[in-house]
Parts: structure tokens; sequence; C-alpha cells
């Protein structure tokens, strides 16, 4: 379980390494109010072939918050140091949401240490539909009004549609670390202020 610390930011990831490692490293970027664990399903197969890291962002499973609001540039900071100093770059980026904007925003910053990028789910600006509008004022109330852990199971149960009962899969969506409700207002900021103009030149 590698940390490191950059500005002050203690950041958590988890690797693998291959026996016979071939090709560029993957990283792997998960989503909003997750973590690295996300991809446990995946990382057994994926770390047979390549170095494989997936890391906790910012504020997320085992790593420090910022102690400011951040934007998606400050993610993106906090993942390219991490491939500098474990020497992965360039690497080929997967990011899911919230993790598929810093993996955008990693690209146009710092294309060098980007090999490939696998997007799902992600953004380069917000422009919501008035059908996201008034989904997300649902889900703003929730949070600013339930319990967190009812929060995140009701993300959980979103994530996994008509998969009820006990059947349903236990997807790793916890709490932001050290700050509850005002971290996750945080990165919700974050995501809606988030403007890449530049994200055409990613290709």
């Amino acid at each position: 379980m590698p940390e490191l610390t950059t500005d002050g930011l203690r950041l958590h990831w988890e690797e693998h390494i291959p026996k016979h490692e071939t090709g560029h490293p993957v990283i792997l970027l998960h989503g909003l109010g997750s973590s690295g664990e996300d991809w446990l399903l995946q990382t057994p197969e994926l770390g047979m072939q390549r170095r494989l890291l997936a890391p906790d962002l910012p504020g997320h499973g085992r790593s420090q918050g910022f102690r400011h609001w951040p934007r998606i540039e400050d993610f993106a900071v906090a993942v390219s140091a991490m491939l500098r100093e474990t020497h992965a770059e360039p690497a080929h980026v997967v990011g899911l949401s919230l993790g598929g904007a810093v993996a955008l925003q990693l690209a146009v910053d710092s294309p060098e240490q980007v090999a490939s990028l696998v997007i799902a789910n992600g953004l380069a600006r917000f422009r919501p539909s008035l059908e996201v509008l008034a989904l997300g004022s649902v889900w703003l109330g929730r949070v600013l009004s339930g319990r967190m852990e009812d929060v995140a199971e009701w993300v959980a149960a979103d994530l996994f549609p008509g998969s009820g009962g006990s059947t349903r899969p236990k997807p790793t969506v916890r709490l932001p670390a050290g700050g509850g409700r005002r971290r996750l207002l945080q990165h919700l900021a974050a995501i809606g202020i988030g403007n890449l103009p530049d994200a055409d030149r990613v290709g």
C-alpha cells in the first residue's frame, strides 16, 4: 500500500507489478465518493500483464483531502505527481466519472504522461439538461439533509439498478475522507465548475 506526500498532501494507492511486465503501466481513476478499491474485480486480470496503479483520489479512501475547495486541476496535479514519483509515465489512464474528468485534465496539462485515455461517464465541462438539474437537486437535498451513510447506500443502489435484494453487489461507495458532507460538496463543486476548453486537443 504505497503512499506519497506531495505539497503536504498524502496520496495512497494500490499497486500491482506482474512477473513479466510489458508495455506502459495502467492507472485506474475512480469516481466521486469512492476509492481505488472500486477496481478490485479488474485488477487481478489487468495486473497479470501490466503494472497497475489504483489511487485513492485526494479526499477519498485513505488519501488526504485538500485544505481548500479544489478544482479538477488540483486532482490532476496530484495524479501527475504520483506518476512522476513512481516512474509510471507515460501510462494508459482509465477514468470513471470524476476520474474521467481528472484523466482529461491530466492529458491536457501533462500529455507526455498519458499514453492513452479510456473515459467512462466523464466530462470536460458541466452543461446539464433540465432533467439532470432536477435529479441533481434531489441528490443534493439528500446530501444536505440525510445521513451520509444513507447517501452512500442510495448512490450504491443507483450504480447497480435492478439488482436489489441480498444479491445486490456491494460497491465501495464511502464517505470522502476527513470531512464527510463538506468534503463531498467540495468535490461536487469541483465537477460543477470544471471547464476544459482545450479538451478537443485530447486525441
